[in-house]
């Protein structure tokens, strides 16, 4: 395990989850750069907060510092990364974050599973392939968007999916 530290959390990550890249943005404090400041700027007390692709969970972490972690639910589709995710959490005292496990799709599509890649470098797991990266694949759970928005009762929404932003 590497550890990390962005914005005070403490992040462990395996080093077989890291590419240059990734590494990069993790020791430059770069990582999820863009998203933490949308929250600072937005998230205020009172708020509920579903983040689509919680990644190592750095994002849930620091939601729940500002609106407290039972009002964060966040949602992984890399299975890989629910431990991580997990320790991370408990390590930044956000244990009581609601994470679930699934890959976001339309209301239509949900229900059973989908096919999931996971590709070295956590940052670029996808539902699409690319040929270009060499992917493990999992079948995981396909979560409806509408039914995890109305489930979570949240009024912000933070979405770092490939192609889920969409």
């Amino acid at each position: 395990m590497t550890v990390f530290t962005v914005d005070g959390v403490r992040m462990d990550i395996p080093e077989r989850m890291l590419v240059p890249n990734l590494r990069a943005a993790l020791e430059e404090a770069r990582y999820e750069g863009q998203e933490r400041r949308a929250l600072r700027a937005h998230l205020r007390p009172g708020d509920r907060v579903l983040e689509l692709g919680a990644g190592a969970g750095l994002l849930a972490v620091l939601a729940a510092r500002v609106v407290g972690a039972e009002a964060v639910t966040a949602v992984e589709a890399n299975p890989e990364m629910l431990d991580i995710i997990r320790a991370t959490l408990r390590e930044n005292g956000a244990p009581g974050v609601r994470l679930l496990h699934g890959a976001v799709v339309p209301d239509e599509a949900a229900g059973g599973a989908v096919e999931f890649h996971v590709h070295p470098g956590f940052w670029s797991a996808a539902l699409a392939p690319n040929p270009r990266l060499k992917a493990r694949r999992h079948a995981v759970p396909a979560l409806g968007f509408r039914a995890l928005l109305d489930e979570a009762d949240a009024n912000v929404l933070v979405c770092d999916i490939e192609g889920g932003e969409e």
